[in-house]
């Protein structure tokens, strides 16, 4: 009976996603699982995390070019953060500077950003960015909004991590399922979310004026030992075998008594999409809230993998895919009702 109430609650799941449609086909190689970052002025901009470039593509011909590089001259980095759209521009939080450039990737200038601020969003004249404080004890992450010149700094929210990192037989240990801490930002508001708080999210003005908290109730979900096997599954999956082999060496998983209350969010249209654990047969479900804190509706769809974003834009989740049998990437999108 319970394998067939399984089956029969998997069609169901299933038939609530609608067939996705593949935007884009992308046969550029990446160097490592690339990460859906922005669509602006109809173009889909997706980063390479290895080489610290963005591909630009056009969702109306095929037209290809990429922006940035690694490196440290003008228009170079070493790393790439955060990629935001600001008045007419792209900018990308790099390594200790922002880079702007015009929607058709000219690179146009950039800015010195202090030692220690990292993931930056233009919000009109002030930047909302991560600050790390680091002790032997612990490490305390702050969401700080800054000014114009990086000065009058704002703390909005903060996350703290004082767990050991050095576990036994000389393996570190590696959080699974670990607490969301990120924000997000619209022309007016910012909109911070913690889930050590619970189902939390802040918001707040272009200021860092606090507006209101957002901490609706919601059910804990236990970590099962089928559901660790299943991220062991996936994992294996994901990066093959012998990677997974060598990752165990040197890992040691440790996974919470239960779920994060989300596994992170964005912002879109002035409501806030939370992707919910946990994952069932390769789909989650996506929570839906206005920024009053109302629930409005919730969805199933795919899961992508952890180091993925997803965003939604005029009502459809937009993700990327691998199709490991025409080795290359597609960018689906489906339409939530």
């Amino acid at each position: 009976m319970k394998i067939v109430c399984r089956i029969a609650c998997t069609i169901l799941l299933m038939n609530l996603v609608l067939a996705a449609k593949v935007i884009l086909t992308i046969n550029e190689p990446f160097n490592k699982t690339p990460v859906l970052l922005k669509i602006a002025n109809e173009k889909v901009y997706i980063q390479d995390i290895v080489e610290s470039v963005v591909h630009v593509f056009s969702l109306v011909n095929e037209k290809h070019y990429t922006i940035s590089k690694r490196g440290e001259g003008p228009g170079e980095s070493k790393y790439i953060t955060k990629l935001s759209s600001w008045k007419n521009k792209i900018v990308l939080s790099g390594s200790q500077k922002l880079l702007y450039y015009d929607l058709n990737g000219r690179y146009l200038t950039e800015k010195k950003v202090p030692y220690g601020r990292g993931a930056i969003i233009p919000i009109e004249d002030n930047f909302i960015c991560k600050v790390f404080d680091n002790t032997p004890e612990k490490t305390v992450i702050s969401a700080t909004l800054y000014d114009s010149d990086f000065s009058s700094p704002r703390k909005l929210e903060e996350y703290i991590i004082d767990r050991a990192y050095r576990g036994e037989n000389g393996k570190v240990n590696e959080y699974i399922f670990k607490d969301f801490f990120g924000y997000e930002a619209t022309s007016q508001y910012v909109i911070v979310g913690n889930t050590q708080k619970g189902f939390y999210f802040g918001i707040y003005d272009k200021n860092g004026k606090k507006i209101r908290a957002i901490n609706p109730d919601y059910k804990k979900i236990a970590v099962t030992e089928e559901h660790k096997k299943d991220f062991h599954s996936r994992l294996k999956n994901q990066s093959g075998l012998i990677r997974y082999k060598r990752a165990m060496q040197k890992f040691n998983p440790i996974f919470p008594d239960h779920y994060p209350a989300y596994e992170c969010f964005t912002v879109s249209d002035k409501k806030i999409y939370a992707r919910l654990y946990p994952v069932t047969n390769g789909l989650q479900k996506l929570s839906v809230l206005s920024l009053d804190g109302k629930k409005l509706n919730q969805h199933i769809v795919p899961t992508i993998g952890t180091h993925q974003t997803f965003l939604i834009r005029q009502s459809h989740y937009y993700y990327l895919k691998e199709n490991t049998d025409r080795e290359l990437w597609e960018l689906h999108a489906e339409k939530l009702k």
